[in-house]
C-alpha cells in the first residue's frame, strides 16, 4: 500500500494538474461506505420478494447485507438454497437458514402429528363402542403435539366436543340404568310383602325405561351384567305380582263361596250336603297360608252348623283335664271301635310303664262322646280300672318325682358354690331344668312353692353364666355400633373419592388399597347377634359396592390398556429406526399405569408374562435384523469402494464426460444406502477425495476455456478496433480488408451466442462509409461512459484524472441500482455491450476495456470456485 501511494505521489509531481493522495483515500472509504450503504438499502428493498432477496444473498459480498436480506427468507425451497451456497463463507446467515429449516421441520412434524391425532379422533366418533381410556391417550397425544396450526386446533376441538358428548351420553345412561336398577330394588323389596297399587305400572315404566336406553347409539357402553341383572331382577318382580295376583285371586274364590255357603245355612242347614260342599272347596285354587286360618275356621264353624243342624245332640262334659274338640262320628259302631283301640292303648301303656302315653290316650278317650256311641257296661267297667290304675302309678310317679326334685333342687344349691367354666355351668343349669321339666310329664306339675325355691337356686347357680352373656351381649352391641361406623366410612369415603364423578380424576390405587383395609377392618370385628349380623353384612355389602363396583370397571379399562400396549408393542417394526425409543415409551407407560392403579396379582402377572414376551420378541427380531443390516452395509461398503474406485480410475478420461460421470455418481452414492460406523469415516474421504480431484481437472479446463474466450474476445475486439480506425483514417483499402477478414475467420467463434454482435461490428468496420465514421465519433463519449461505469461495477481503477468523474459516476450508478434493484444488467451482458458498441477509441481506452476483460474473466472464475 505505501509503494502505491509514494508511485502516486511521484506521479502526481509529473503531472501539471496533481491529486492530492489524502484526498484518493477519503474518496475510496466514502465509495466502500457508501456502497455498503446502497447493498443495505437493497437487502431492505427485497423483503417482499424472497426470490430476489435470495438472489441478493448469492451475489452480495457485504455480510451485514447478506444478513440483512437473510431474515427476509422463510421458504424452505430459498433457505436451502442459501444454506448450500454460504454454508462454509457466511456462518451467521448459515446458522439463521438452519435454524429456520429446523423450525419448518418441527412445523411439519407438529402438523403431522396433529393431523394422526385427528385422524385417531376421527376414528373414535365413528367407533361403535367409545371407551375412556382411548379418549385419554387421545389427549395425551394431542398434548403431545404441542403448538399445533389454529385451523387444525379448531378442527381436533371440534372432534373432541363430540368425543365428550358420546362420553357424557355413556355417562348418562349407566347413571340412568343405576337409578332403574335401584328403583327396581326398591319395587322388589315392596312387593315382597304386599301388592302396592301402582305396582304394575311402576315395573312396565322401568321396563320401558330401560328398553330405551339399550336403544340409544351408545347402548353398548351399558355393563351387560347390569342389563341382566335389572332383567333377571324385572322378571322375579313380575313373576311376584302375578303371585299376589293369584293369593288374591283364591282368597276373593274362597271368600265369595263361604259367604253364599254362609247364607245357605242361616236358611236351612239341614239341607246343605257336607260331602259336597267339602269336594267343592278342596277344588278351589289353593289358599295362602296367611288367610288360611279365617277362612279355614269360618269353614269348619260351617261343617259344625249343619252336622248340628242335622244331629241335634249335646256333647258329654269331661269331668277333669282340658278337652279335646274332635268332629262327631256319625256312624256309632265305627265310633265304639275307636273306643275299643284306645283302650288297648290305653292298658299296653299301663302295663310298660309309660304314664305319659297313658294319659294322652286317657284324654282322648274322655273327648268322646259315649252318649251317642252307647259303649255299654263292659267298656265302661274296662274304663273305670284302667284309669284307677293310672291313678295309683300318677300318685306313685308323683311321690318319686317329689323325691328327685328335692335332689335336683340340692344339686342346683350345691352348683351356685361350685367353680366351674361358663360353658359348663350354663350346660349344668340347663340339664337341671330339662330334668325338673320332664319329671312334671312323668310324675305331674310341682308346687308353687318347690318351684319357686328351685328356679331361684338354679337362677344363683345361672348368675355367673348371665353375666358372661351381658358382657357378650355388651360386646356383641358395641361390635354392631362399630360395623355401622364402618360402613358409614365407606359411605363418606366413597363420596369423598369421587368414584361416582369423572373416573378420571380418581385415585384408584387409594380406592383399591381402601377396600383391602376397610375388608381386613370388617373381619376383624367381634361377634355381632346373629339377627343382626346378616343386616349389617348386607349394609357393608352394599356400601362397598360403591367402591368395589367403580374399581371392578377401572379394573376392566386398566385391562384394556395392558392388552393395547402389549398390542401396541407387538404390532413395531422391529427394523424401525426409533423402535428402541418406542418400546421404552411404552414400558414407561406400562409403569405408570402399574403404579397407577395395581391389578390383582394373578391377572397383572399374566399381562406381564405376555408384555414381557412381545418385548423380548421384539428384541431377538431386532438382533436379526441387525445381523441382516451388518449385511446390508457391508453390501453398501462394496458398492461404494466400487464407486470410488470407478471414481479414481476416470482421472483420465475426456473432460466433456466428467461433469456427467459426477452428475451420476453423486446420484448413485445417495443411493447407496449406509456402510459400517467404522468405515464410514474413511470411504467419506475417499470418495471427497476423487470427486475433488475430478472436479480439480474439470474446474482447469474450464479456466483453460474461459481464458481462451477472454483472449479471443481481446483479439476480436482489437481487430474490430483497428479496423474502424482504418476507416478513420481511410487507410483500408480491399488488401487490407482481405487480409482482415482472412484474420478474422482464422479466429474461432464466441461462445454464449456472442460472436454473431461481434460480428456485426466487425462487418460494419469493414464496410466503412461516412455514416460509420460519424457513428465512430458520435459513440466516442457514450463508449467512454460505459468503461467508467464498467470499471465501478467491476472494481477496476480508473486513470487518475478521472476520480472526480469516477466518483459522480459511481453515485449515480448506485442510485440506479437502488432504484433497479435486481433486475440491473449483470456484468458480463454489460461487457459484450461495450465491445459490441463500435466508437473511435484511443489506445488508453482500448487498453482499459481490455482490463476489463481480463477482470470479468478473473471474477467469473471467483464466482465458479
Amino acid at each position: 500500500m505505501f509503494r502505491s501511494l509514494i508511485r502516486r505521489v511521484l506521479k502526481r509531481d509529473t503531472q501539471p494538474e496533481p491529486v492530492a493522495v489524502p484526498s484518493i483515500q477519503i474518496d475510496r472509504a466514502e465509495q466502500q461506505r457508501l456502497k455498503r450503504q446502497a447493498l443495505l438499502e437493497q437487502a431492505i428493498a427485497v423483503a417482499h420478494d424472497e426470490a430476489a432477496a435470495a438472489a441478493f444473498i448469492l451475489q452480495c459480498d457485504y455480510p451485514d447485507a447478506r444478513r440483512q436480506a437473510a431474515q427476509h427468507l422463510h421458504s424452505r425451497v430459498h433457505l436451502t438454497q442459501v444454506l448450500q451456497a454460504v454454508r462454509n463463507t457466511d456462518r451467521r446467515v448459515a446458522k439463521l437458514m438452519q435454524q429456520r429449516l429446523d423450525a419448518l421441520d418441527q412445523a411439519a412434524s407438529r402438523e403431522a402429528q396433529a393431523l394422526q391425532a385427528i385422524e385417531q379422533a376421527e376414528r373414535l366418533v365413528a367407533a361403535p363402542q367409545l371407551v375412556v381410556s382411548q379418549v385419554t391417550e387421545l389427549d395425551h397425544a394431542w398434548r403431545n403435539v404441542g403448538d399445533a396450526p389454529a385451523a387444525l386446533r379448531e378442527r381436533f376441538d371440534a372432534i373432541r366436543e363430540r368425543l365428550r358428548a358420546r362420553l357424557q351420553a355413556q355417562t348418562d345412561l349407566q347413571r340412568s340404568l343405576l337409578d332403574a336398577n335401584a328403583e327396581l330394588a326398591g319395587l322388589e323389596a315392596a312387593v315382597a310383602s304386599e301388592m302396592p297399587a301402582d305396582a304394575q305400572e311402576t315395573l312396565e315404566r322401568l321396563q320401558a325405561t330401560v328398553t330405551g336406553l339399550l336403544q340409544s347409539p351408545e347402548a353398548s357402553a351399558l355393563p351387560a351384567a347390569r342389563v341382566q341383572a335389572f332383567s333377571d331382577q324385572a322378571a322375579h318382580v313380575k313373576a311376584t305380582l302375578a303371585k299376589h295376583a293369584e293369593r288374591e285371586a283364591a282368597i276373593a274364590a274362597r271368600t265369595a263361596l263361604i259367604e253364599e255357603w254362609e247364607a245357605r245355612a242361616q236358611q236351612d242347614a239341614a239341607q246343605l250336603d257336607d260331602a259336597a260342599l267339602r269336594q267343592a272347596w278342596q277344588g278351589l285354587p289353593a289358599m295362602p297360608d296367611s288367610a288360611a286360618p279365617e277362612l279355614a275356621a269360618r269353614y269348619a264353624a260351617l261343617l259344625a252348623t249343619i252336622r248340628q243342624a242335622r244331629n241335634p245332640v249335646a256333647a258329654e262334659p269331661v269331668p277333669a283335664g282340658p278337652v279335646v274338640q274332635m268332629e262327631a262320628v256319625a256312624d256309632p259302631a265305627e265310633a265304639r271301635r275307636a273306643m275299643d283301640a284306645a283302650l288297648g292303648a290305653l292298658e299296653a301303656a299301663l302295663e310298660e310303664g309309660s304314664l305319659q302315653a297313658a294319659s294322652e290316650q286317657d284324654k282322648a278317650l274322655r273327648a268322646m262322646d259315649f252318649k251317642s256311641m252307647r259303649p255299654g257296661e263292659e267298656r265302661m267297667a274296662r274304663l273305670s280300672r284302667l284309669r284307677a290304675e293310672l291313678a295309683r302309678l300318677q300318685g306313685w310317679a308323683r311321690w318319686g318325682g317329689n323325691v328327685s326334685r328335692e335332689e335336683l333342687m340340692k344339686a342346683a344349691q350345691d352348683l351356685a358354690e361350685q367353680d366351674m367354666p361358663v360353658a359348663e355351668r350354663a350346660q349344668k343349669v340347663g340339664s337341671l331344668r330339662e330334668r325338673w321339666k320332664s319329671l312334671d310329664a312323668s310324675a305331674g306339675p310341682a308346687g308353687k312353692d318347690a318351684w319357686q325355691r328351685f328356679d331361684a337356686a338354679c337362677t344363683a347357680a345361672y348368675a355367673p353364666v348371665a353375666e358372661h352373656f351381658r358382657m357378650l351381649a355388651e360386646e356383641r352391641r358395641q361390635n354392631l355400633e362399630k360395623a355401622h361406623a364402618l360402613t358409614a366410612d365407606v359411605v363418606a369415603y366413597a363420596e369423598s373419592a369421587g368414584v361416582a364423578g369423572d373416573p378420571e380424576s380418581v385415585d384408584w390405587k387409594a380406592v383399591s388399597a381402601a377396600i383391602s383395609r376397610y375388608t381386613q377392618a370388617w373381619q376383624r370385628l367381634g361377634t355381632i347377634e346373629r339377627r343382626e349380623r346378616k343386616a349389617a353384612d348386607a349394609d357393608f355389602a352394599k356400601a362397598l359396592d360403591l367402591l368395589r363396583k367403580p374399581l371392578s370397571g377401572r379394573h376392566q379399562i386398566e385391562v384394556a390398556r395392558r392388552e393395547q400396549l402389549i398390542a401396541e408393542v407387538e404390532s413395531l417394526d422391529a427394523g424401525a429406526p426409533r423402535a428402541t425409543d418406542s418400546l421404552r415409551a411404552i414400558q414407561e407407560r406400562w409403569q405408570d399405569y402399574a403404579r397407577g392403579l395395581p391389578l390383582p396379582r394373578n391377572e397383572e402377572q399374566a399381562l406381564w408374562q405376555r408384555f414381557r414376551q412381545a418385548c423380548d420378541a421384539l428384541f431377538a427380531e431386532r438382533r436379526e435384523s441387525a445381523k441382516t443390516a451388518d449385511a446390508e452395509r457391508q453390501q453398501h461398503l462394496e458398492r461404494k469402494e466400487a464407486l470410488c474406485a470407478s471414481l479414481e480410475a476416470a482421472v483420465d478420461a475426456p473432460v466433456p464426460t466428467l461433469s456427467q460421470l459426477l452428475r451420476d455418481s453423486a446420484a448413485a452414492w445417495k443411493e447407496i444406502g449406509p456402510v459400517p460406523r467404522a468405515a464410514q469415516q474413511q470411504i467419506e474421504a475417499r470418495y471427497e477425495a476423487a470427486v475433488v480431484a475430478l472436479r480439480q481437472r474439470a474446474d482447469a479446463s474450464r479456466q483453460a476455456a474461459s481464458q481462451a474466450q477472454a483472449e479471443l474476445l481481446k483479439r476480436k475486439f482489437m481487430l474490430c478496433r483497428r479496423a474502424e480506425q482504418a476507416v478513420m483514417d481511410g487507410t483500408m483499402d480491399e488488401s487490407q480488408r482481405q487480409a482482415m477478414r482472412e484474420e478474422w475467420d482464422a479466429l474461432p467463434a464466441l461462445g454464449g451466442g456472442n460472436e454473431r454482435a461481434m460480428a456485426a461490428r466487425f462487418a460494419a468496420a469493414l464496410e466503412g462509409g461516412e455514416a460509420l465514421r460519424a457513428m465512430l465519433q458520435r459513440n466516442r463519449e457514450a463508449v467512454m461512459q460505459e468503461i467508467l461505469q464498467m470499471e465501478i461495477r467491476l472494481g477496476v481503477d480508473s486513470p487518475a484524472a478521472l476520480s472526480q468523474e469516477r466518483l459522480k459516476q459511481q453515485i449515480q450508478v448506485l442510485q440506479d441500482a437502488l432504484r433497479a434493484g435486481q433486475r440491473q444488467d449483470q456484468p458480463q451482458a454489460l461487457l459484450m455491450q461495450l465491445c459490441t458498441h463500435p466508437a473511435l477509441l484511443d489506445d488508453e481506452a482500448a487498453a482499459r476495456i481490455q482490463r476489463l476483460i481480463m477482470r470479468w474473466h478473473d471474477d467469473a472464475e471467483q464466482n465458479a470456485a
